[in-house]
């Protein structure tokens, strides 16, 4: 009878541990299933992310590159004026110049021209004293 109180004592002892061991598997086991809901829901988060960023980057790199676009088209047409305009300069620096040697022959002409325009005083009227 001994033996026997002994060998169901025993047989508690593993029921009741294995009982617990069952409930402390299934807690485990659904810490497991919640932690891996957890990772889950994380993983998802970061690959919204990443998609986020990377449409960020995507917008990013077309705001440059409008923007370098309109930069370099205004920096054409300013080029554009520029050359027009140093186009103007030479034109009118070489009429300048023109005009320049024009008036200085004219000059010239008008040194040679003035002695030989003055009237000889009348050879013929008595001399004054």
């Amino acid at each position: 009878m001994k033996n026997l109180v002994c060998v169901l004592a025993v047989a508690g002892i593993l029921m009741v541990a294995g009982c617990c061991s069952k409930a402390a598997m299934k807690k485990c086991q659904m810490q497991d299933e919640c932690l891996k809901a957890k990772v889950s829901q994380l993983e998802k988060a970061l690959a919204d992310e990443k998609a986020n960023s990377q449409k960020i980057k995507a917008e990013s790199d077309e705001m440059q590159t409008t923007a370098m676009q309109s930069i370099t088209t205004m920096l054409s047409k300013d080029k554009a004026v520029q050359d027009k305009l140093q186009a103007k300069i030479n034109e009118l620096t070489t009429a300048n110049s023109k005009l320049t040697g024009e008036l200085e022959a004219a000059k010239a002409a008008a040194a040679t021209a003035a002695p030989a325009a003055q009237v000889p005083a009348d050879s013929n009227a008595p001399a004054q004293e």
